[in-house]
């Protein structure tokens, strides 16, 4: 961190000494002059925090004015956000001054980068990381510009995006309900797969394409819609649209009102195109923004509702409830509750597919007396926790199955939080990405690897050799490239899925979930693979193997650089899926709680 001890000065001269080539390497010294703008506390500007991944990004960010429109004795403001489209800076002109027109909203206007112009992934795991290390980055700005005027509310967020940043608006409102007060999707996608239609992919069997489809669940918005609900919403689109057609805003609105949402809004300006001067704040948008920051809370308690996720720890709490693990990760999860009475003393909740979940009773709407799928618990007795946790026991009769942390330790599973999801976990690095090159013939191959994640995510990463089989904990995830015979050793109490065969290193053993051995040999060219596994402290480890390089070259083409494209936890490949695509993998599926393979993975034979 770097201070002025004269606030007044225009410019400043710095000196860094650096050492290349160890501790015995010469020493280099690099100067170069910054100049400042020094501009009002009110006004746009730029601030930098560290991306959880361990580098700097940076936010544009407008406090709230002095004439701003808050109630009187009002204490905090909650943040509006406002998502650049595919392409542009946070400190785009256009961006960063979207708002000028509205220049006494009571809020706190943040607008994240995403660390890239492409928002790193479309807003989403990495790009929806650098929105919440931007978000509390606020309390420390505030500290540190001994801030006198209205406080910060980092837990519920206004937002509101243009183009990829109405994507990532209909993203964020379906899955962190509970933070968002209110959504402004303008001329956005619904979702991938809607947006760039699939139907060019080479023709594949039905049970491959289940595979793929499901590794692109959390991706699928259109599956996820009813979690808004009940989430005041103002879409709006230009019916000359081009680039995003308006059938995107028409859709979810359509799907919304089959819902029988009451809070959405839907204006389709005519004639209007892709993007123009002052779309953020046409009187709609301004009365939506305005009426949402007057009476600025959480979402109101209903009769009932609905909680559908995909990979849960994408996914933040719905009115208290939050989505903990899914029996199948293939599979989305929903849980359906409904209160019993009037005062909301009971409330009735059924699920499919949940192994966990937890309930916060510290949320307004929280009962005092939960049924689950026809099991009651009394929490009525419960102050100083704040949350309860329910998990499926497998081994008790299935019509009472559920337990609760009211009485008892929940379990410990193998694989949660953010060793969840597909091979894009990686990107749920906390720490530099390391990359352990196991064997020396894949050394250039590591370096292509670390210019990607550089080069579609700014993401920093450190390559290693294979004596560094044990990191330190706080290191980041890690990517292991191996060749042959040459594989990393594994800890014995943990009988991974996938092993190198113990007679041949030209196959890969693999056991279903019948816990029945395949062993995948090459059919045509050279076998590879990619799968994750875990580490400590939940960090996940991206294994790439090959028998020799051309299928390890294979394999590394699906390190997750693309967006929309679902990799899920496993895939095992040879020549074939050069020209037949994911239709000539040999096996390819998820792994569960237990890092068991699922039923619904695929093997050939």
């Amino acid at each position: 961190m770097l201070s002025l001890s004269d606030a007044s000065v225009s410019t400043a001269q710095l000196t860094l000494l650096y050492r290349s080539g160890g501790t015995s390497g010469a020493i280099f010294e690099l100067s170069f002059s910054i100049s400042f703008l020094h501009l009002s506390k009110y006004h746009v500007h730029k601030v930098t925090h560290l991306h959880p991944g361990g580098i700097v990004s940076y936010s544009i960010l407008r406090p709230p004015s002095p004439q701003a429109n808050c109630k009187p004795g009002q204490e905090t403001a909650p943040v509006l956000l406002q998502l650049h489209g595919a392409g542009l800076e946070a400190d785009n002109f256009i961006v960063g001054h979207s708002l000028d027109p509205l220049p006494n909203l009571c809020a706190w206007v943040i607008f994240p980068t995403g660390v890239t112009p492409w928002s790193g992934d479309d807003w989403h795991t990495w790009g929806f990381a650098d929105i919440r290390a931007a978000i509390g980055s606020i309390p420390s700005w505030i500290k540190t510009m001994q801030w006198d005027g209205i406080g910060v509310d980092t837990d519920h967020w206004l937002v509101s995006g243009h183009s990829n940043g109405g994507q990532g608006t209909t993203y964020i409102m379906t899955h962190w309900p509970d933070n968002v007060i209110g959504s402004a999707p303008v001329s956005g996608y619904l979702s991938i797969p809607q947006y760039v239609p699939f139907s060019f992919w080479r023709p594949m069997e039905s049970r491959k394409r289940m595979v793929l489809d499901a590794a692109l669940n959390s991706w699928r918005l259109e599956l996820l819609i009813e979690n808004a609900k009940d989430v005041p919403l103002q879409l709006q689109h230009g019916s000359a649209d081009v680039n995003v057609p308006v059938y995107h805003s028409r859709l979810m609105y359509q799907l919304l009102g089959e819902l029988g949402s009451s809070s959405s809004n839907f204006t389709e300006i005519k004639g209007a195109r892709h993007w123009f001067w002052g779309v953020m704040t046409t009187e709609s948008l301004t009365q939506f923004y305005q009426s949402i920051l007057d009476g600025a809370t959480p979402s109101s308690a209903q009769d009932g509702f609905s909680f559908v996720v995909a990979n849960p720890t994408d996914f933040g709490s719905k009115q208290g409830f939050k989505i903990d693990l899914l029996e199948d990760p293939s599979q989305l999860g929903r849980i359906n509750v409904a209160k019993r009475s009037k005062s909301m003393t009971e409330a009735v909740a059924t699920t499919e597919n949940i192994l966990q979940f937890s309930l916060d009773i510290t949320y307004p709407s929280v009962t005092r007396q939960i049924s689950v799928d026809e099991q009651t618990f009394d929490i009525s007795n419960i102050s100083a926790a704040e949350h309860v946790t329910f998990w499926r026991e497998r081994r008790k009769a299935k019509a009472k199955n559920w337990c609760s942390s009211i009485n008892e330790k929940p379990p410990t599973f193998l694989r949660t939080g953010r060793q969840l999801g597909g091979i894009d976990s990686l990107l749920r690095t906390e720490g530099p990405i390391i990359i352990n090159c196991f064997t020396p013939e894949a050394f250039s191959l590591a370096v292509e690897i670390s210019r990607n994640l550089h080069t579609y995510y700014y993401a920093d990463s450190q390559i290693v050799g294979p004596q560094a089989t044990s990191l330190p904990a706080h290191s980041g995830n890690r990517i292991t490239l191996a060749l042959g015979a040459a594989f990393p050793p594994r800890k014995e109490d943990l009988p991974f899925p996938i092993q190198l065969s113990s007679t041949d290193p030209h196959r890969l053993s693999f056991r279903n979930h019948e816990g029945l051995w395949h062993h995948i040999t090459a059919t045509e060219g050279s076998l590879g693979a990619i799968w994750v596994e875990p580490l400590s402290d939940e960090r996940v480890n991206v294994m790439l193997w090959g028998e020799d390089v051309k299928g390890l070259e294979q394999a590394a083409r699906l390190v997750p650089t693309v967006t929309g494209v679902g990799v899920p936890d496993f895939v095992v490949l040879d020549g074939k899926a050069k020209w037949n695509g994911a239709n000539g993998v040999l096996a390819m599926g998820f792994f569960d709680s237990f890092w068991n393979s699922t039923a619904s993975s695929f093997v050939a034979g």
